[in-house]
């Protein structure tokens, strides 16, 4: 983030692209961050012991979160695929 802002050019300053682009960035860093929050936690709790055969729903949990997120993601990128 800090290199795109050191290239911009001065009139491009009072557009709102960089804004934007900044907070798209931010919320995906924030989206990886939780996601691999969720994924560490699972395997803690994994390593400890605490799912079996019969009760495994924190790693469904965990599974649906995780693919839901990177469905989401990509609607995101086609969005603005086909908007530029």
């Amino acid at each position: 983030l800090y290199c795109l802002l050191q290239k911009q050019e001065p009139q491009q300053a009072s557009t709102s692209v960089p804004a934007f682009l900044f907070v798209f960035i931010g919320l995906h860093g924030l989206h990886v961050t939780v996601a691999l929050l969720f994924l560490v936690f699972v395997t803690l709790q994994g390593f400890a012991d605490r799912y079996d055969h019969e009760y495994f729903w924190g790693v469904t949990v965990c599974t649906y979160f995780w693919h839901i997120l990177g469905i989401v993601w990509l609607v995101i990128l086609a969005v603005f695929a086909i908007a530029t």
